[in-house]
């Protein structure tokens, strides 16, 4: 028996940019939330500057950047949406595409006030090359126009292309890169400013975040991990850091690893004292570069 699409679109009157994906993969639409399994869709558009501020809690990304414009650089409104709406699968290879997907597609930019369809996968892309919209599916970039809207291609948020969040910048700028390219010249559309700091600028922040969580065996380490969005907190060196809990200062060893979650390793006491169990969540406040208070929020 095949499941039904949980995901809602964001459409709206007037849009600067409309993400297309391909189709609704298993844990977003069992969440009945976008890009939910993990952040790195959110990531990449704090990266690229098209978002503030980062997002903390996959379940809350599309409501902020897509319900809301709060988030959005120059209060930009973004909308999203599937060339495939009937089908949930993940692995892209099993999902279907057609003419009449395209059209869809096609009849919402009738209907709405798009200045960019942001297509942000490969099949999508190909399908639209395949009917004409675009010449070719291999740049990523403007590669077509329909009518007032300008069409755009990037990498997948998970797609091994390095250096994704410039592809997404591309978004704020005029760019064409022939898949494969290295030096590339913008033409500026409108000026980037510097990112706004995050909404907890008074340096409070929580972990775990999104889908992460604290484990036992987490606590037996005495190691509290800091995921990727946290991870601007710390200085990115091994350092030694003074951690204040309960009026007590202990001294902490914080560990940097590319690709996955920092560590930082504050001892079995420490988390004992915190009271912590597993699946709780933290609460941090930071006074400088190397001191941080920690308590059970």
């Amino acid at each position: 028996m095949s499941k039904s699409v949980n995901l809602s679109e964001y459409i709206h009157p007037k849009m600067d940019i409309l993400f297309l994906a391909l189709n609704a993969p298993e844990v977003s639409n069992s969440n009945a939330h976008w890009f939910s399994r993990n952040l790195s869709f959110w990531n990449l558009l704090y990266d690229a500057g098209i978002i503030n501020s980062r997002i903390y809690n996959p379940l809350e990304g599309d409501i902020k950047v897509f319900g809301t414009n709060t988030f959005n650089w120059n209060n930009m409104t973004i909308g999203v949406t599937d060339l495939n709406r009937e089908q949930v699968e993940t692995q892209s290879n099993k999902v279907n595409t057609t003419k009449v997907q395209v059209d869809k597609v096609l009849g919402i930019l009738d209907d709405t006030d798009t200045q960019k369809l942001c297509i942000m996968h490969s099949k999508a892309a190909k399908e639209f090359a395949k009917h004409g919209i675009i010449k070719s599916n291999n740049s990523y970039g403007k590669i077509g126009q329909y009518k007032g809207t300008e069409i755009f291609n990037v990498p997948f948020h998970n797609a091994s292309v390095p250096n994704k969040a410039s592809y997404y910048k591309m978004l704020l700028t005029n760019t064409v890169i022939t898949q494969g390219q290295k030096a590339v010249k913008e033409i500026p559309e409108i000026q980037i400013i510097k990112k706004a700091q995050p909404l907890n600028s008074s340096n409070v922040f929580y972990l775990p975040d999104g889908m992460n969580s604290i484990t036992e065996s987490d606590i037996k380490a005495g190691t509290i991990r800091i995921t990727i969005a946290a991870k601007e907190y710390f200085k990115r060196e091994a350092v030694k850091l003074h951690i204040e809990i309960n009026g007590q200062i202990f001294c902490a060893r914080y560990i940097i690893r590319e690709g996955r979650s920092d560590l930082l390793r504050i001892g079995k006491q420490a988390l004992n004292l915190l009271g912590v169990k597993p699946g709780g969540r933290l609460k941090f406040t930071k006074f400088d570069a190397l001191r941080f208070k920690i308590e059970k929020s």
